[in-house]
This record gives structure tokens, C-alpha cells and sequence, in this order.
């Protein structure tokens, strides 16, 4: 008795599909010692064909936000490697902190090649 196999395609070429991007980081401690340290700047570097919100939020209060930024579009050509640097101020005090990434309903990629909080010692 042979097995039968099925192909089903995937990626269909003919169609687009629009997603909102959602992402959060989880929250993260910014000292050794759990000292609050004064959260300096927000770094991204990144390629994308819409603007991009990013939120952050301090001390394990999602509630309350410390800083709303929106990461304008750069429709640059990613085959010739260009990516737009952001350097965002935030000065705050924290222990801990929580990164949120939102995007509209787009069909056009986003690519974040890095993101970091730029922190002073205790």
C-alpha cells in the first residue's frame, strides 16, 4: 500500500496580506545590584517603508509611560545597506525597563537590526 503526498502552496505571489506589528521585550533589570541608573538614550538602527512607535516604560509599570517615540520611515534601498540610526533622548531613573515595538497595518517589511537603551553606572 503506497503512501499518497499532498503539495499545498504557501506562498501565493498573487495575493498580499497587511499585519500591525506588536512586539514587547519582556522587562529587563539595568543594574547588578538592582540601583536605579539614569537611562540616558534610545539607539535603534534600522530599514522600514512605515513609521514605527516605540514605547518605553520603567520600574514595572506598564501603565504608566515614560517615553513615546515614533521612528520615522526610511525607504532606503536594503541592497545598498542603507539604515537609518535613531538617537532618541529619555533621561529617567530606573531599575528596570520594558521595550515596546508597534507598527499600523502595513504589507511593507520592517527590519531592526538593533536596538539598545544607552544606561549611566549607579
Amino acid at each position: 500500500m503506497a503512501n499518497q503526498s499532498k503539495v499545498i502552496k504557501i506562498d501565493d505571489s498573487s495575493s498580499t496580506s497587511t499585519l500591525s506589528v506588536l512586539r514587547k521585550t519582556g522587562w529587563f533589570t539595568l543594574s547588578d545590584m538592582g540601583h536605579k541608573v539614569n537611562v540616558r538614550r534610545f539607539n535603534i538602527r534600522y530599514l522600514s517603508e512605515d513609521d514605527v512607535t516605540v514605547t518605553i516604560y520603567t520600574d514595572g509599570d506598564e501603565s504608566s509611560v515614560v517615553k513615546t517615540i515614533t521612528i520615522t520611515k526610511n525607504s532606503g534601498n536594503s541592497a545598498t545597506n542603507l539604515k537609518k540610526y535613531r538617537s532618541i533622548s529619555v533621561g529617567r531613573r530606573a531599575q528596570v525597563a520594558m521595550v515596546k515595538i508597534v507598527s499600523s497595518s502595513t504589507d511593507n517589511p520592517i527590519t531592526i537590526y538593533k536596538m539598545e537603551l544607552e544606561v549611566d553606572g549607579n
